[in-house]
């Protein structure tokens, strides 16, 4: 929990400290000097782990930027994943990213940004399966294999459509992440969905 609490405290941190910069360069951004959205996504796991079972999921984040420059971007990203498998391994994945994107204008209304990051990667596995306990028993059950932090890092796109405070747009990730100790497996993903967002 404290870990949670420290990554969340120093996202708050990056982006306030941005903001603060974009407040003081007032004419810059394209998408405005900060911009927050709201990211709905699927996401899928890519070992070979997941493989077996249906362990694509749901991914909801919020992120934060502020601009640099006229086309640069710094900020980061928070957010929480988890699969929708009735049966099989429930994954929760939370990461905690802090990213630079570049902007470039389309056309009329019309932007597309990339960019990419590091990140820290909450990630815990329960296992539903068989299973035999300390006295060799079979045993039907579910193991939690415990939350772990893994170091990771991130390449993005958005294709954005603002009308001036409002965005919304399309997105698309793939992450790559260190191992998870205790499963032979890591938490890389790839993700696409839709951003709803605001620009000031």
């Amino acid at each position: 929990m404290r870990k949670i609490a420290a990554a969340t405290i120093c996202f708050v941190l990056v982006t306030m400290t941005s903001a603060a910069f974009a407040q003081e360069n007032a004419s810059i951004g394209k998408l405005g000097k900060v911009n927050l959205a709201l990211k709905l996504d699927y996401i899928n796991f890519t070992d070979e782990y997941f493989s077996d079972t249906d362990d694509a999921g749901l991914y909801i984040g919020i992120e934060g930027y502020a601009a640099i420059t006229d086309n640069l971007y710094l900020g980061g990203e928070i957010g929480r994943a988890a699969n929708v498998e009735i049966f099989g391994d429930d994954i929760d994945f939370l990461p905690v990213e802090l990213n630079a994107k570049y902007v470039n204008e389309l056309g009329s209304h019309f932007f597309l940004d990339f960019g990419g990051g590091l990140s820290l990667n909450r990630a815990s596995i329960t296992v539903e399966g068989d299973w035999y306990d300390d006295n060799g028993y079979w045993t039907w059950d579910n193991v939690d294999l415990g939350d772990e932090w893994l170091f990771g890092g991130q390449v993005f796109t958005d294709l954005i459509f603002k009308i001036k405070w409002f965005s919304i747009g399309l997105n698309g990730k793939y992450k790559l992440t260190a191992d998870y100790p205790d499963a032979d497996t890591n938490f890389s993903n790839y993700s696409l969905g839709m951003t709803v967002g605001f620009n000031f």
